[in-house]
């Protein structure tokens, strides 16, 4: 494996091991067990603490969406919205369409070949059944968007084929960030899958994530918001897949630091719905939570600051790793050998490259994923 990384265009901060920087966990993490100092993560730390977070801004979170929207819009000649039909995406292709802001393109990425060839719709809302927010989310909601978005292109990229071969270089484990499952196939082919690919060669290019719901925390001298790492990287660089296009980028929605008012406004909502609800606090406490607690504070965050998320949507339970996702079980049934290898090399490289104490463990003692680092916390009251 090659151990140079290009440092990478998208926002995702920097790991600080004593005075040397770094752009990749791994290599952050491989030089503080050379040298025994503890890694830090700094997410535009001196950025974000030139602002009073103290202070609610007056203004309503409408306002501030359709800022955003706007100032997204005034930054790319062509702008790609990535949809999952979750509450984070379906949130801000709201303010675009509700306030005739115009996307050149949706893409939404599943296995669908797989999904429409082996599987069934149901109502189970078990992780493995990802398939079901395909039938009952996705499709619906693309109809919905050709309709009332005409000139917004789809795109749906099925990744069926590019994951049953793992069609991925092999340096894909510094591609991957914290999510090391088989679907980073999706993650880092999605870029060269766009409808239109010559848009690269003759626009500045915004790929637009909606990272993420606010983290709010509760300590004993107050209440504090905070950004984690291992949310960010969900959202893979275009940089060391398309390092010839350095005008193409990545926009995070909400975590970013070109608008720290809109993130201080959803950091008071969140607390005062808590505040409102007392016999939810405990959710709020700084601790390591269950799987049903981090659903139900994510819950809470949905209702503090998503004017229009449908309640009453259908949605799949969040995977409870990211080094081995329920719904990705069907890639080591179906996939090729050579493909499974792949993925396998990868992963024994990340987890024997490492201290096993940058690991967390589920009861049953399997790895889950990489600790996760948050950036310095930011005092709301």
């Amino acid at each position: 494996m090659n151990l140079e990384f290009t440092p990478e265009l998208i926002p995702r901060g920097v790991y600080r091991v004593g005075q040397k920087k770094f752009h990749h966990k791994i290599q952050a993490l491989q030089y503080a067990d050379a040298t025994g100092q503890q890694p830090q993560w700094d997410f535009h730390d001196d950025w974000f603490s030139k602002f009073n977070w103290k202070i609610e801004p007056e203004q309503s979170l409408d306002f501030w969406y359709t800022m955003r929207c706007k100032q997204i819009r005034d930054k790319y000649d062509y702008l790609i919205l990535h949809y999952s039909g979750g509450s984070d995406s379906h949130n801000m292709l709201s303010f675009f369409y509700k306030n005739k802001i115009h996307i050149d393109e949706i893409i939404t990425a599943f296995p669908v070949e797989f999904f429409e060839k082996h599987t069934i719709a149901s109502v189970s809302t078990d992780a493995k059944d990802n398939h079901n927010e395909w039938f009952h989310v996705v499709k619906p909601d693309l109809a919905w968007i050709a309709t009332h978005m005409p000139r917004t292109k789809i795109t749906v990229y099925d990744y069926t084929d590019d994951m049953v071969n793992f069609n991925v270089d092999q340096d894909w484990i510094y591609h991957a960030g914290e999510h090391i499952n088989p679907n980073i196939t999706n993650r880092i082919q999605r870029y060269t899958k766009i409808s239109n690919n010559n848009v690269y060669d003759r626009y500045c290019v915004g790929h637009v994530y909606g990272i993420d719901k606010p983290l709010v925390f509760k300590r004993d001298d107050g209440w504090y918001t905070a950004f984690l790492d291992s949310v960010i990287s969900v959202a893979n660089s275009v940089k060391p897949i398309l390092n010839n296009h350095s005008h193409i980028n990545v926009e995070y929605f909400y975590w970013s630091p070109d608008l720290p008012q809109m993130l201080i406004k959803q950091a008071h909502m969140v607390k005062k719905t808590y505040q409102i609800k007392p016999h939810l606090e405990h959710l709020a406490i700084w601790k390591k939570k269950t799987s049903e607690e981090r659903e139900m504070e994510r819950d809470l965050s949905r209702e503090s600051v998503y004017p229009h998320w449908r309640k009453e949507i259908f949605q799949n339970r969040k995977a409870t790793g990211a080094f081995f996702k329920e719904f990705d079980n069907w890639f080591f049934e179906w996939a090729t050998d050579s493909a499974k290898q792949r993925w396998w090399e990868g992963f024994h490289f990340l987890t024997t490259s490492i201290n096993p104490k940058w690991i967390d463990y589920d009861a049953f003692e399997n790895m889950t994923n990489l600790k996760g680092f948050y950036s310095k916390m930011h005092k709301i009251q």
